[in-house]
Formats: C-alpha cells, structure tokens, sequence
C-alpha cells in the first residue's frame, strides 16, 4: 500500500465509521472499520443487539464512481463471518451501487 493511500485510508475510517454509526442506531454498533483502498476492499466489524459476538463483512473488488456530483461505490464480491450473511450479502449486496456520504466522498 502507497504511503498517500494509507494515509487517505485512515482519514477516511473516522467519518465512514461516525455515518455507518449513525445509520445502525438502535440496531447495533459498528466496532471495526479498515479500508484498503490500493487493493480495493474493506472490512467492517458490527455488534448487532441481541448477538453476542460481532458479525465480518469484507467487500473485495469495490469500485467507486462519479456522477453529476455524487460518488457510488460498487460492490464487488462479498463474504462475511455468518454463512447465511455471505448469501444474503452476495444477493443483495455484488454489483449493487450505493450513494457514499457527501462527507466521505471529499475525503476518497
């Protein structure tokens, strides 16, 4: 990994991980976050209420894109610590394209 996209990397975890945490109150907590955007991939750890051990999901492959203003993210391919998460993330989640906060974005 690049030393600029460490650094940009690590700028980015804060404010990915406060907006995930804004969207997952009254569900659960978001206790991990790691970008690697040289290698396009990302790995979230979330303590769900009501489980007693944290869920892993890793996005391989993303791909972020621009247009009129707004940035998306792509998910590539996606596995997680759940069996049941990883089918339900490859179907809902693979090749779906998601609005990245405005916050963030300026950070990417």
């Amino acid at each position: 990994m690049g030393l600029f996209s460490s650094l940009k990397d690590r700028v980015v975890e804060p404010l990915a991980r406060r907006k995930i945490n804004e969207q997952l109150d009254g569900i659960g907590e978001l206790t991990r976050f790691e970008l690697d955007s040289s290698r396009h991939s990302l790995t979230v750890e979330l303590l769900l209420k009501g489980e007693s051990t944290p869920i892993m999901v890793r996005v391989l492959n993303y791909e972020l894109s621009t247009e009129e203003g707004r940035t998306f993210i792509r998910v590539g391919s996606v596995e997680a610590s759940r069996e049941w998460l990883t089918v339900a993330a490859r179907r809902f989640l693979s090749g779906k394209r998601f609005p990245v906060p405005a916050a963030v974005a300026m950070a990417l």
